[in-house]
């Protein structure tokens, strides 16, 4: 094989592997980051802050304000702290009783979360995000993944991912050109993505220490389950490719002339 060829199954190899690994990332993310996949998730997590620091008395006594509140207005505000607020229509607070106040709270604190308008683009802003664990302000920077802006991105941005992935795989084949052996380097390349599925533990146990004070379990389990289930099909269909490739190349491989 020449250098050139060489070098295109190389790089035709890396850039497949770097598309393919960024895709299945992009889809998870994208999947994830849908509002009616993501507002239940994350209204349950807050739900369940909101009572760690209210007791059921003081629920109580704000669900009373609610609904003084209501008698001379269509909204009731509920202040939250750190300049934050939820407004609440009354509507809902009349069809409500205490207990479903936390809930109510929940799901108007996502929706100004997840369609908070940005002046960075998506890129910009996770290029600001400040790594300093545990504090608000990281945690509020990071707000910017669960958001409908960051849906777009990563759903608008597979597209340039799948063309990487058949640029990738069309220098494979110019190079390599012989279609069992193209054969057993895509199956390499998809058993190299495939196999960090074995690192997936680690992976989620990481996710979880960058937020402090919160159960993200559900959050994590939400975010890695479409990432494994690709994983698993990247692994397996690496074995099939790279199994069927070195079967092909054995048996149709020439024989060897015998010396005289």
């Amino acid at each position: 094989m020449s250098f050139l060829s060489k070098t295109g199954e190389i790089f035709g190899g890396l850039i497949f592997s770097l598309s393919l690994g960024f895709l299945i990332v992009f889809i998870a993310l994208a999947n994830f980051t849908q509002y009616n996949n993501l507002q239940p998730i994350m209204t349950n997590l807050i739900v369940n802050q909101f009572r760690q620091n209210l007791t059921q008395t003081q629920i109580d006594f704000l669900y009373s304000d609610l609904t003084d509140q209501c008698k001379s207005s269509a909204t009731a505000n509920v202040p939250l702290g750190n300049n934050n607020s939820a407004s609440l229509k009354c509507e809902d607070v009349k069809n409500s009783n205490s207990t479903d106040i936390p809930n109510l709270i929940a799901k108007n604190l996502f929706d100004q979360i997840y369609y908070k308008k940005y002046d960075c683009s998506f890129l910009n802003c996770i290029k600001d995000l400040s790594f300093q664990k545990g504090t608000v302000e990281t945690n509020q920077k990071f707000q910017i993944v669960l958001t409908a802006k960051a849906n777009e991105f990563f759903t608008k941005n597979q597209i340039f991912l799948i063309g990487g992935m058949f640029l990738g795989i069309a220098l494979i084949i110019v190079s390599v050109r012989v279609w069992y052996n193209i054969l057993k380097n895509v199956g390499f390349t998809l058993l190299f993505v495939g196999i960090t599925y074995l690192l997936i533990p680690l992976m989620k146990s990481s996710f979880i220490g960058q937020v402090t004070g919160m159960d993200l379990s559900a959050v994590v389990d939400a975010l890695f389950k479409p990432i494994i289930m690709l994983l698993r099909i990247s692994l397996i269909l690496g074995i099939i490719f790279t199994a069927t490739g070195y079967i092909a190349s054995y048996l149709l491989k020439p024989p060897e002339k015998k010396k005289s």
